[in-house]
């Protein structure tokens, strides 16, 4: 597999809506075998997946020494990122919207003490009795 790019990908950035199945299928046409969809539940990174690929491939090409070069350009193709930098640990679905969840909640927070604020000063509008202290 060759020594880790810099900057190695964390994710393929792959979002699981059928694009891994295509990036799957990418490999298997660019390699001219098909990948055993028994090991489909353990493919996690772009490395378990290149072990499946090992096994389908005859001796001679599993050994190629472009092998990884030529498996992370097909299996990256989907998603448009550097082939350079897929490495064994990048993994294939990539979940952005994770890492962003505090922000996301903040953002939520905000919005609603907004949406409040503005209900308290419309109500005080339309119905200044209610709200005025006796």
């Amino acid at each position: 597999m060759g020594e880790k790019p810099t900057g190695a990908l964390e994710t393929l950035n792959l979002v699981g809506d059928g694009d891994e199945i295509d990036a799957i299928e990418n490999v298997e046409k660019v390699f001219g075998v098909t990948l055993d969809k028994a090991d489909g539940p353990q493919w996690r990174t772009t490395g378990d997946v290149f072990q499946s690929l090992l096994r389908a491939l005859p001796g001679d090409d599993a050994a190629a020494a472009d092998c990884w070069q030529r498996f992370a350009k097909a299996v990256s193709e989907e998603t448009g990122v550097d082939s350079s930098r897929v490495a064994p640990e990048t993994t294939m679905i990539g979940m952005p919207w994770v890492e962003n969840r505090a922000t996301l909640v903040f953002k939520w927070v905000l919005l609603l003490a907004l949406f409040l604020i503005i209900a308290l000063v419309v109500s005080q509008r339309l119905f200044p009795s209610i709200s005025a202290a006796d």
